[in-house]
């Protein structure tokens, strides 16, 4: 598609104004929306796919699916339609941070890496947004960081919702030209073995974002892309604290968890990663932990300890014989004395593990050159040499073993015995392991040194912080004002701004300035909340009987009353709604003023009770005009056939009722004209019936 669309004005309202990017299923121009006044971005699917069987019944099914989506970390789709003969598009909102993909590179740039709180509220409004779609059976299948987008608020949108679907058929990993549908360095196991994948594909596929965002690289690279699902495949995922040793455990554990190659053995909805990421605590040290169909290369069961960075010890494996077993890991500074030595049944695996080592050794030295004759070069022992020497130097006797070389043939007397290492080694971890019969005679005395409670001491240095994000009247972030003397919702945003983690008993109380006749308890907080992540708060007020700016002081406190963070002020106004026929009053002008102060022009909305009707649903919905110059207002519904409107004039509120099919989207565009300021304003009333109706909306 070339460059000169820029200009071009689709379907009458989208003026191009840059293409913002492409890809191999689109391209992605940046927009004008000229009877709305705003920016769009809009999606044009490439040509060639038109050519694809049932690709416009597909088109048009899936993008309607879209539209239907509400969700707060989901663009939004506004529009679908056809360019030319075969430019299929859709219209969507316009994020203007950049993708996550841009912001990963920019850290990789500087050498850095995303601090966890970010990432893990990241992993966890895009866990949430694929709970929100795969409730509403809409599988993403190409979940990666092109794929999300970053607001000016620093939140997560995940974009592209159905593409892969819409372009592929819901049971394809394949196109018609046998190209791979998905990314593969994001891509499930099923997947890349040509199976169509569920929601807990998008599962693993964030798993896999999630660990590129706190290691700062992917768990599988290669040279070609089929290599990369190869080892999606096969490979035995990498552990995240050996990449950066400041993650905890507990957000190991659900990295891990999400990326195990069965589905069954992850978590099963996004909904449950999503409450897992909300309850992890980023303040835990690193530590020994076990996590279900995670295996080791020879299949067995992994369980794995990650070094805390402050005792400066490496990581260590061992191998344990069911899922779910810790084992205590040796490390080179335990001087544990040596217990009397207690005969060991062998478990019956060992025999089998030991004769997979005896083929690994001897195909090693057969392609180092050892069994031909050839000189060999000097170089590092192999990895399990070194791991099965370093743990045979720790103990205090050597451990005699029966097990006999099992080939015929002869070993230099300087090549390390593989298989009589690795049996001492698993012998150690055995002998490591608690039994239930230990008696005090049996455990190894450790030489007792101080060890600092992390936990204490992060707390006795971290900061609190409270920062209001935004303070709004109603249902809309954008709503800062009430009529005089009506009953308003009031809403605050809150952020925890500080690095230490709020406690789950605060509460947000009143402290001085307008009480906007709130007489209620203080509100609770009722959860904790780690570094950068929000909350919104709810109050019902009563707006002033006089026009104006009101200023209210407010602060978290905890159950005890003390003060938590600092004093937070805001403000909402207050406007008299307009009247058909202005009177003339013998009121002075200077009272008369704040009426005619312009504002911003917009209309506020409130849903009251919803039924279904027949094969439609329907719900009452008072919406009152503000801003502008006070009005009169005149408000045009443009829900009528050939762009006609159902109109009202006041007195306001007016109920007006909203209706759709079963289970669809009510999506109407309402345009609000102030008489008093000759301006306009649109914006489209979005209503989710599953939002409205209990446990979601039932088709008759």
């Amino acid at each position: 598609m070339a460059d000169t669309l820029e200009g071009v004005v689709l379907d009458g309202k989208y003026k191009i104004l840059k293409r913002l990017g492409q890809g191999g299923m689109a391209e992605v121009y940046l927009a004008h929306q000229e009877n709305l006044e705003r920016n769009v971005a809009i999606k044009l699917m490439h040509a060639f796919l038109v050519t694809e069987q049932d690709f416009l019944l597909r088109f048009k099914r899936e993008a309607r699916a879209m539209a239907a989506m509400s969700h707060p970390n989901i663009v939004a789709i506004y529009d679908f339609d056809v360019y030319g003969e075969n430019t299929y598009y859709l219209v969507m909102e316009y994020v203007s941070g950049g993708s996550l993909k841009d912001k990963l590179t920019d850290l990789a740039q500087k050498g850095e890496r995303m601090p966890l709180a970010q990432a893990v509220k990241l992993a966890r409004q895009v866990a949430e947004a694929l709970d929100y779609a795969h409730s509403r059976q809409m599988i993403h299948r190409d979940v990666k960081p092109a794929n999300i987008m970053l607001n000016d608020r620093g939140d997560a949108i995940l974009t592209d919702f159905g593409i892969v679907k819409l372009v592929g058929g819901q049971s394809m990993a394949y196109t018609a030209t046998g190209a791979l549908i998905g990314t593969p360095a994001y891509m499930s196991p099923e997947q890349a073995l040509g199976k169509p994948g569920d929601g807990r594909s998008d599962i693993y596929s964030l798993g896999v974002l999630l660990f590129q965002m706190v290691t700062g690289q992917l768990p599988f690279d290669a040279d070609t892309p089929l290599a990369i699902v190869l080892k999606h495949v096969n490979n035995p995922v990498p552990i995240p604290g050996t990449l950066n040793p400041d993650i905890p455990t507990g957000l190991q554990e659900i990295i891990l968890r999400a990326m195990t190659k069965e589905p069954e053995t992850r978590y099963q909805t996004a909904g449950e990663m999503a409450e897992a990421l909300r309850h992890v605590d980023l303040t835990a040290p690193s530590g020994s932990f076990a996590i279900e169909g995670m295996t080791t290369a020879t299949g067995l069961p992994l369980t794995t300890a990650i070094a805390n960075p402050a005792t400066e010890t490496a990581p260590q494996l061992s191998i344990g014989t069911a899922a779910g077993t810790t084992q205590a890991p040796l490390t080179a500074t335990e001087t544990a004395a040596p217990p009397a030595p207690m005969p060991k049944k062998r478990p019956f695996w060992l025999f089998a593990l030991l004769g997979i080592i005896a083929i690994a050794a001897v195909a090693g030295l057969l392609m180092s050159g050892i069994l031909t004759g050839r000189d060999e070069r000097d170089g590092e022992p192999t990895a399990v040499s070194n791991v099965a020497a370093a743990t045979v130097t720790q103990t205090p006797s050597p451990i005699s073993t029966s097990t006999t070389q099992s080939t015929g043939t002869a070993v230099p007397a300087d090549t390390p015995d593989v298989v009589a290492s690795a049996v001492a080694a698993i012998e150690l971890t055995e002998q490591a392991r608690p039994t239930g019969t230990a008696t005090p005679s049996r455990t190894p005395t450790i030489t007792p040194s101080p060890t600092p409670n992390r936990t204490v001491e992060f707390l006795s240095t971290c900061t609190d912080g409270v920062e209001l994000v935004v303070a709004y009247t109603f249902q809309n972030t954008r709503f800062t004002a009430a009529p005089v003397e009506t009953t308003f919702t009031a809403n605050w945003t809150l952020k925890n701004s500080g690095s230490c983690p709020w406690p789950d008993d605060l509460q947000w109380s009143y402290v001085e300035g307008n009480k906007f006749g709130y007489e209620g308890d203080p509100i609770p907080v009722e959860r904790a909340l780690l570094t950068d992540e929000e909350i919104t708060l709810k109050a019902t007020f009563v707006a002033p009987n006089t026009v104006g700016t009101y200023e209210s002081t407010w602060q978290l406190t905890d159950a005890a009353g003390n003060i938590f963070g600092t004093p937070i002020t805001f403000s909402f106004s207050t406007y008299l709604p307009a009247t058909a026929t202005p009177t003339a009053t013998n009121t002075p002008a200077v009272t008369a003023t704040p009426t005619v102060v312009l504002s911003e022009l917009n209309y506020a909305f409130d849903i009251f009770s919803c039924e279904y009707v027949g094969s439609d649903w329907r719900c009452t919905v008072r919406i009152t005009p503000y801003g502008g110059a006070g009005g009169p207002y005149t408000i045009l519904i443009l829900d009528q056939p050939s762009g006609q409107a159902t109109e009202f004039r006041g007195p306001w509120p007016v109920t007006y009722f909203a209706q759709a099919r079963r289970c669809a989207a009510f999506n109407t565009e309402i345009r609000v004209i102030d008489d008093g300021s000759a301006t306009d304003f649109s914006r489209h009333l979005y209503i989710d019936p599953d939002n409205q109706f209990e446990g979601g909306c039932t088709l008759p």
